[in-house]
């Protein structure tokens, strides 16, 4: 920071607390401060005296080589005011210099940036004409290649073409081959189908035929069992109403022989002596008439009559047993006999559905071989078509191939001719707009150079403007800084002898 004379007086420090004295860091801060303020007025001094110096030899006078002796006895006013006339001085001079060096640059600039415009507008071109010259080798170069390429190009056209065509005409015959084989498969599969569905048929009828008999068979044979059941049951109730009819008649037997004989013996003691057989009984049936009689006539006894009725309860028995095996027999028969119906039914109706089966399976079978047969000699027909047909489309695809190398040929050769006549055609007016471009920027280098010498003319004119308004300048400084040293000179005269006066007094 600048030091004046009132900051030093000025300045104040802190006071330490445990000693007398003040702070030595504060202390030699400011020193240093003094110190850098001293090195800043002497490094102004010498710039200052160096100004001068310029200014002294600019007029032809001795520089300066001591310090001016009136740092000590000026004023702090007249200090003050030295100090601005230096830095106004010095600020004056740098603004004129500025200002040489800004109108300086400026033009400088100005032209040499139209010189390195015009430069690089020439060297564009120049680069622009070579571009041309590489374009136009390159579009030569191109032209051949393409010739070359379309030749290339044409001969692979050809044979493409040529091996399209047959692959078109084997495609086309293969499809029609295919399409013939798909319909006779087609056709194969509609027969198989319907050959499967007749025999599923069949096999339905026939399965439907033998539950059926089945069906019958086992309803008669139901029916027979029911009717034997029926008889049997018949029979047995007949048998028992037989064996409850003998046994009452057994206990009606043997209460009336009880009460025959009881009869007989009151009778035998009423009249024994008379001998007088007892009058019949009323007709219970010719058994108890019998037995009566017996006891009647004394010739049985109990006994005789249990035989007798035991002997017919077993003939019942017998007789009812005998009509059961009767109906047993037959039943088994007529089961016999419906069975062995149902039996060669069935196996007349499964007989008749394996023959059929057979007879379809066979027919099927040489249904397909008839179709085998003949689609392999539609076949072989379309093959012989296909191979006359791709014969034929080659030779045609040979024709017209040749037909189209010889047009190809001669577009080609119309091609490359229109390619030479553009070519010459390009060069010439690359060649002309070379030219004229080489000339333009001849024309305008000349205009530009031509400019530029007025320019530059202007320009000294000017350089010689401002080294006058220099000169003067500086003549006009050196007058004014003159007379500001004679009245600095003539006030620290002032100052000495207003001194001296005091001292005096």
């Amino acid at each position: 920071m600048a030091l004046s004379p009132e900051d030093v007086l000025n300045k104040t420090f802190t006071t330490t607390q445990f000693r007398r004295g003040y702070d030595e860091r504060e202390v030699d801060d400011f020193l240093d401060d003094i110190v850098a303020e001293m090195r800043r007025m002497t490094k102004t001094d010498d710039e200052v005296r160096k100004q001068l110096n310029d200014c002294r030899q600019g007029r032809g006078l001795e520089p300066v080589t001591a310090a001016l002796p009136v740092a000590a006895a000026v004023s702090p006013d007249r200090s003050a005011e030295i100090s601005k006339l230096e830095g106004r001085n010095s600020e004056l001079e740098a603004r004129v210099r500025e200002l040489e060096e800004l109108e300086g640059k400026s033009q400088l600039g100005q032209d040499q940036g139209e010189v390195d415009g015009l430069s690089q507008r020439n060297n564009e071109l120049e680069k622009r004409v070579k571009d041309l010259e590489r374009q136009l080798a390159e579009s030569e170069q191109q032209i051949a290649k393409l010739s070359s390429d379309h030749q290339a190009a044409a001969g692979e056209r050809d044979s493409l073409r040529g091996e399209r065509d047959s692959l078109v005409g084997e495609r086309d015959g293969l499809v029609g081959e295919r399409d013939s084989l798909v319909g006779e498969r087609d056709s194969l599969r509609g027969e198989r189908d319907s050959i499967a569905s007749e025999r599923d048929r069949e096999r339905s009828e026939r399965e439907a035929a033998s539950a059926k008999n089945e069906q019958e068979r086992q309803a008669v044979y139901a029916k027979a069992n029911s009717n034997a059941d029926d008889q049997l049951s018949i029979l047995r109730t007949r048998v028992e109403e037989a064996e409850a009819d003998s046994q009452r008649r057994i206990q009606k037997a043997k209460a009336a022989a009880e009460q025959a004989e009881s009869e007989a013996q009151e009778r035998l003691a009423a009249s024994q002596a008379q001998g007088q057989a007892p009058a019949a009984q009323d007709a219970e049936g010719s058994d108890v008439a019998a037995l009566a009689g017996a006891g009647a006539l004394g010739a049985g006894s109990a006994a005789g009559v249990l035989a007798l009725a035991q002997r017919l309860h077993d003939e019942h028995v017998s007789a009812g047993e005998s009509r059961r095996d009767e109906l047993l027999r037959e039943a088994q028969a007529k089961h016999d006999e419906l069975l062995s119906a149902g039996e060669s039914k069935h196996h007349d109706l499964l007989n008749r559905g394996q023959s059929k089966h057979d007879e379809l399976i066979s027919t099927a079978q040489a249904k397909h071989d008839e179709l085998l047969s003949s689609a392999q000699s539609q076949h072989d027909e379309l093959v012989t078509t296909a191979q006359s047909q791709h014969d034929e489309l080659v030779t045609s695809a040979q024709s017209q191939h040749d037909e189209l190398v010889s047009t190809a040929k001669s577009q080609h050769d119309t091609m490359l001719a229109e390619a030479n006549s553009k070519r010459e055609e390009l060069i010439t007016e690359a060649r002309e707009r070379s030219t004229g471009m080489v000339h333009e920027a001849q024309q305008r280098k000349a205009a530009i150079l031509e400019e530029l010498n007025e320019q530059r003319t202007v320009l000294e004119r000017k350089i010689e403007q401002l080294r006058g308004f220099e000169r003067d300048y500086r003549g006009r400084l050196k007058t004014y800084i003159q007379g500001q040293l004679q009245e600095l000179d003539h006030t620290a005269v002032d100052v000495e002898v207003e001194e001296a006066a005091k001292q005096d007094k």
